[in-house]
This record gives C-alpha cells, structure tokens and sequence, in this order.
C-alpha cells in the first residue's frame, strides 16, 4: 500500500509539473508572438527604427534646429544632455 501511495503521489508531481511547463511555454510563446506583431504594425506604420534610436535621432534634430535659429550655446549645451 505503501508503494502504491508513493507511485501515485509521483505521478500527480510528474502531471504537476507537465502543466506548469506547458503553462509557461503557452506565455512564452503568446509573448514572442505579440513582440513579432507588433514590429510588424511598426514596420507597416514606417516606425522600423528602434524606439530609443528614434527618441535619439528627435532630439539631435531638435538640437539642431536649435543651433540654426541661433538659440545661445548655454541651451543648446544644456539641450544636448
């Protein structure tokens, strides 16, 4: 009785476990699926670019346009950083 017990409480650790896996693997994959959408909605919307670098290259246009109009140095210093 004892092995039998013991037989049955691995087979719900073993099915335990098997649900977890295939828990983590549905999320896994749903995220991976979502990312891979969402460069393609960027892509089709012209915005390829990496977030971050698009946020850079915005802010090195804007300083200068800044230099352009003759805005003084001291904000376009304080502009870069």
């Amino acid at each position: 009785m004892k092995l039998f017990n013991k037989e049955l409480m691995t087979i719900r650790i073993q099915q335990e476990l098997k649900k977890k896996v295939e828990s983590n693997t549905k999320e896994t994959e749903r995220k991976y699926v979502l990312k891979e959408q969402m460069k393609v909605i960027q892509q089709q919307l012209g915005g390829d670019k990496d977030p971050k670098q698009a946020y850079i290259e915005k802010v090195n246009k804007k300083v200068e346009e800044m230099k352009k109009t003759k805005v003084s140095e001291a904000a376009v210093t304080v502009s870069d950083g």
